[in-house]
């Protein structure tokens, strides 16, 4: 019987591991442009889409990871017209040269009572929360990374979130599950909305719940819906509407 393949592996360097500044999704993309970088010339060229279904984030948090791990000169890149960017990514950083660019995020100490609106996203912890009456259970990396795609959505459509509308945005998903609130930013981010809107995210789960039809047992009667089940439908109703957006989107000659 043959041996099957052997599968490449990522290397993550402990100095880039150990940076409690770096986004865990920029050390991931560092490791994966590593592995493709293992070559004659030492570079790597893929595209941000390829990246980030590597690493599994969207392009958008892929592209602006990407800019981090530049800044912090972690990577080299080096632009081409009408081709993907060659990035060499650097194999022996140590926090000698990265320190003087770890500015770009505080530590806890420099930040300490500062108000969240006044913070960069990616610094929202369970300390800044619990002072800003938000549920701590928002001190996810997959909310921060949703969060960091709705601000990024809105500085491309030149409506930068003001630091009173980001705390009342915060605090109103907050009234609702994580799951929830994440798939709020996705809708609005994929219809292009200016707000948030959660109510309508459970308001299709409920509509899902209320339109699934349960098996009827003879003696039992009705049996209710898993958590899973109901899940599952969720995911296929999100997905049927993206699908009806693009649809609509291509009719229109509207890039997707």
């Amino acid at each position: 019987m043959p041996e099957p393949p052997v599968r490449p592996y990522m290397i993550m360097y402990l100095d880039i591991a150990s940076d409690a500044t770096l986004p865990q999704t920029a050390k991931l993309l560092h490791a994966r442009l590593d592995l493709y970088a293992r070559n004659d010339s030492g570079n790597a060229w893929p595209s941000a889409a390829r990246l980030a279904e590597d690493v599994g984030c969207s392009e958008r948090t892929a592209r602006a990871c990407l800019k981090v791990l530049v800044k912090r000169k972690l990577v080299t890149r080096r632009k081409r017209t009408g081709k993907t960017s060659v990035y060499t990514p650097c194999r022996n950083c140590t926090p000698a040269e990265t320190a003087p660019l770890q500015k770009l995020h505080p530590t806890p100490a420099e930040t300490a009572g500062v108000p969240l609106q006044n913070l960069h996203p990616t610094i929202i912890t369970e300390e800044y929360l619990r002072k800003n009456n938000i549920d701590t259970a928002f001190d996810t990396d997959e909310f921060r990374e949703a969060w960091e795609d709705w601000e990024q959505h809105r500085r491309e459509k030149k409506k930068t979130i003001t630091p009173s509308t980001r705390l009342l945005q915060l605090r109103k998903l907050a009234k609702h599950d994580v799951a929830v609130a994440i798939q709020a930013i996705h809708d609005s981010i994929t219809a292009g909305w200016q707000g948030l809107f959660p109510e309508s995210v459970e308001q299709r789960i409920e509509e899902l719940k209320a339109k699934a039809t349960p098996e009827i047992d003879p003696i039992m009667g009705p049996r209710q819906a898993t958590d899973a089940e109901n899940e599952a439908s969720v995911v296929a109703l999100n997905a049927q509407k993206a699908k009806d957006r693009d649809d609509e989107r291509t009719k229109l000659g509207l890039p997707l």
